[in-house]
């Protein structure tokens, strides 16, 4: 505007003024057009609103009416003899059933010691790190260990840990030092034995392994020192013994399930449908259902307050009102295919109250009940029937939320809407700008005619 500022005003009056409030006057269309679009603006806010909540209840649909969801099982220490001694989980496929267990010994690994650096020296101030004066090999796990003599019990650790990632998993052997003696461990529990032996090369006269070297190991006596006996898991499930290399992550005992124990001792274990995640999924699509109901009714309704009645932002809309009145009519439903007693929700403690379309679970032990004993009716009532009332309601659902669907209709409708009001926005403010630039102009010449009229004036008044 300062650019259009002349020095000097011959006109008279306040120009500037006057050319602001034209343009103002003609800057309305562009105030109305940018009003409508803080409309629709708020019209798509509301409903994008109103999308998340029916995605989030076609989610829980989606669960619901799913097969994972129905294939669960859970297995269940029911009682114990002793706190954490054995856990399970259960697949799919997993035998029902009650299975009693009476374990009577863990499996562990194989462990034995050397004898200390103190006794192969025969320096009471020998330790770990002193140099043994041993030279020759022996194989541990398969693998060839060699001794020389400034070779320390250190030393011969880090060589069989080294070796170690040749050894198959069967035969693997960690070493390590405990009070100044080496100390072998196999890796895997159960029976077998640490694999060792003295390389036939060392003779009668140079032992590495026997008395008189490291102390640990003869071919006659075998381990000198055994400090944990090589043993299976031994137990009895339902009176039958079962004997395992190792205590975890077993399963070939029962079909389906895996099983760990800690600790010896009696145990119970329920294994069956896993009723606990199946009524929390259901919970989950009834909190959706509601939230869904709630949202479409928050954005519809009308509040009357004393003499002034405010309208939500989507009030009239058919959509929702129709959504609703859908959706009820649809969770309510009895499909007569289905058995008699599993036909609808209701007949599984679930239904609604009052007016409300809310949905809630009014018999929890019947729910709990049906799930457990009828499960596969249950499902039928959920996923395997297009007449059930859930299944029903899914369809419906994805033709509402889905990509392209009804919301994204109207979501594509109020869009496009708001991009033609601002390309008529666009057009009206480079409208106003010429607009503007034209009233300067006219402006401009008035007031040089006006300074021109004033010398003329000023001209006859000396004449005279």
């Amino acid at each position: 505007m300062a650019d259009h500022i002349i020095a000097q005003n011959n006109v008279g009056f306040d120009i500037e003024s006057v050319i602001n409030k034209l343009v103002k006057a003609e800057a309305q269309p562009i105030k109305r057009l940018q009003e409508q679009n803080a409309q629709l603006q708020d019209k798509i806010s509301a409903w994008s609103d109103v999308d998340s909540k029916v995605a989030d209840l076609r989610t829980n649909l989606d669960t619901v009416t799913g097969y994972s969801m129905w294939d669960q099982n859970k297995a269940e220490v029911t009682s114990s003899s002793k706190d954490n001694l054995m856990s399970a989980t259960a697949s799919s496929n997993a035998a029902e059933g009650t299975y009693d267990f009476d374990v009577s010994q863990l499996a562990q690994s194989h462990k034995a010691a050397s004898a200390s650096a103190a006794s192969i020296t025969g320096n009471t101030d020998a330790d770990s790190s002193t140099d043994l004066g041993l030279e020759g090999k022996f194989t541990i796990g398969g693998e060839t260990i060699s001794v020389g003599t400034s070779d320390s019990l250190n030393n011969i650790r880090d060589t069989i840990n080294n070796a170690a990632s040749n050894m198959s998993d069967s035969e693997r052997v960690e070493a390590n030092i405990v009070d100044n003696r080496l100390v072998l461990k196999r890796e895997q529990t159960g029976s077998t034995e640490i694999s060792i032996d003295e390389s036939p090369s060392n003779g009668a006269d140079e032992p590495i392994l026997d008395s008189g070297g490291l102390d640990i190991w003869d071919s006659a006596n075998g381990f000198h020192n055994e400090t944990q006996a090589a043993q299976d898991l031994n137990m009895t499930v339902d009176g039958m013994s079962v004997t395992r290399s190792s205590n975890t992550e077993l399963t070939d005992v029962i079909e389906g399930v895996t099983l760990n124990f800690n600790k010896t001792g009696t145990a119970t274990l329920e294994v069956g449908p896993d009723v606990e995640s199946m009524k929390s999924n259901i919970q989950g699509f009834i909190d959706a259902y509601n939230s869904a109901m709630s949202e479409a009714e928050n954005k519809t309704n009308v509040t009357v307050e004393d003499d002034s009645v405010e309208t939500a932002t989507l009030h009239g809309s058919s959509l929702l009102r129709s959504f609703q009145t859908n959706s009820r009519d649809m969770v309510t439903s009895s499909d007569p295919d289905l058995d008699s007693s599993f036909s609808r929700l209701q007949d599984i403690g679930i239904g609604t109250s009052g007016p409300s379309n809310r949905l809630s679970i009014t018999d929890s032990e019947k729910l709990e009940d049906a799930l457990e004993n009828n499960t596969d009716k249950v499902e039928a009532l959920f996923r395997n029937s297009d007449d059930g009332g859930v299944k029903k309601l899914s369809n419906y659902v994805d033709s509402v939320a889905q990509v392209g669907g009804s919301i994204d209709d109207r979501i594509d409708v109020l869009n496009n809407r708001v991009d033609r009001n601002d390309e008529r926005i666009a057009d009206h403010q480079r409208h106003l700008q010429s607009y503007e630039e034209q009233l300067w102009r006219e402006y401009s010449n008035l007031n040089k005619y006006a300074g021109q009229m004033q010398q003329m004036g000023s001209y006859v008044t000396q004449m005279l």
